[in-house]
């Protein structure tokens, strides 16, 4: 397992560790501000190819808008001053980050609350390597979507004062990038060179304090979302390298959710999707259409008719034309399957009759075992290749019950 994985698996483990020890009981403040602005430090864990531990520090700021008692709103803007190894596409020079997404209180009292964090945003690296064609290295400004979540705690002074805590992780996407070709050979052909695409994860620390802005708002008692069972469909897109790491292709994809309360603040979670797209680069792991089922647990708060959940689910990645013999020039096809381990969060919003929306991302690890493969009559057994990331998301439509 490369470093990069072991740093992924580390961080999402420690998260869902965190999220299985919340208390089904919570106490929420009577009053509340409406604003709360935050200076915050950040160490960003970036891990280069080269195998070298590198990392920034930075500062920046945070606002959060109270929707609710337990969710907020939450915009950032950090800013790492000092620079970074140069990576191609992944990292270099000095970095920019800005995100807004969901934070929501799992546990909330009157002077502490433990939250979760669901935040889609922007890395900007000022320097990094960006073209390796040529005889020049060309570096430059590089800008990668990443989603981010994790895990926070927050303790309070007073109704204004506060500090605060957050362990997170952005997961971003490095493509296929093409390089240069060789000279035709003396039957016309050319040699061209890529460097293959990689999910990359990386792990945050941050810090800060905070000041609580605007009227003090007496809020209600809170108000538990009826229901035990949440069914739905949903529409979603899994973008990964693939088994090889031979193309970084995104999947749209069609599927359903299943959801039933166990018990307070824990359900069970299962979803179900179909890829619309057939990937035709295949290898002996992957290929050909992904049919994806999962199950677990989502563990959370669902109250005031908002809900934020961390998620664990165990479950398969099944792809329907990986190559399992070629024989005489004739390749077979058949189905190969995949061990799959899904970690993030679920963020959803209820609306009378029972209605609900729902977001649903994280990082899909696929865990891929040795196999067979057949040339020629001659049968060889494959190693497993190394485990792969996925960002995957989803957008849901459903009904309670």
């Amino acid at each position: 397992m490369s470093t990069s994985q072991r740093v992924s698996v580390l961080h999402r483990t420690l998260a869902a560790a965190a999220l299985s020890a919340i208390s089904a009981t919570a106490y929420a403040q009577e009053t509340t501000r409406p604003l709360q602005v935050s200076v915050e430090y950040s160490a960003l864990g970036l891990v280069p190819e080269s195998g070298r531990n590198t990392g920034v520090s930075g500062f920046g700021v945070r606002v959060d808008y109270r929707l609710t008692r337990r969710i907020d709103v939450e915009g950032r803007a950090l800013w790492f001053p000092s620079k970074s190894l140069q990576e191609f596409q992944a990292q270099g020079g000095r970095t920019s980050q800005f995100g807004a997404g969901i934070r929501g209180r799992f546990i909330a009292t009157e002077r502490a609350s433990f939250y979760g964090l669901l935040l889609p945003e922007l890395l900007h690296f000022s320097d990094a390597i960006v073209d390796l064609g040529g005889s020049d290295i060309t570096a430059g400004g590089t800008t990668h979507f990443a989603l981010d979540w994790g895990l926070g705690a927050e303790i309070k002074a007073n109704d204004r004062w506060a500090v605060h805590g957050d362990f997170t992780g952005p997961l971003y996407m490095i493509r296929e990038t093409p390089e240069d070709c060789s000279e035709p050979g003396p039957n016309g052909a050319v040699l061209c060179f890529s460097l293959a695409p990689r999910i990359v994860n990386v792990w945050q620390v941050s810090a800060g304090v905070s000041y609580s802005l605007g009227p003090i708002r007496h809020q209600p008692a809170e108000e538990p979302v009826a229901g035990a069972w949440e069914i739905g469909g949903q529409l979603g897109a899994v973008t990964t390298a693939g088994a090889l790491t031979t193309t970084l292709r995104t999947l749209p994809a069609l599927g359903g959710f299943l959801s039933y309360r166990l018990f307070p603040a824990t359900y069970a979670d299962a979803a179900v999707s179909f890829s619309t797209r057939d990937v035709r680069v295949r290898t002996a792991w992957d290929g050909g259409h992904l049919t994806q089922a999962l199950g677990g647990v989502k563990i959370g708060a669902r109250k005031d008719g908002y809900g934020l959940f961390g998620k664990v689910r165990l479950g398969v990645n099944s792809q329907s034309g990986a190559v399992s013999a070629m024989e005489a020039g004739h390749v077979r096809l058949s189905r190969a399957n995949a061990l799959a381990i899904d970690l993030g969060g679920v963020f959803e919003q209820y609306f009378a009759r029972g209605l609900l929306i729902r977001f649903d991302g994280g990082d899909t690890i696929s865990v891929f075992g040795p196999t067979t493969y057949v040339r020629n009559g001659i049968t060889m057994r494959l190693p497993a290749p190394e485990w792969v990331d996925s960002l995957q998301m989803s957008l849901g439509f459903g009904w309670r019950f």
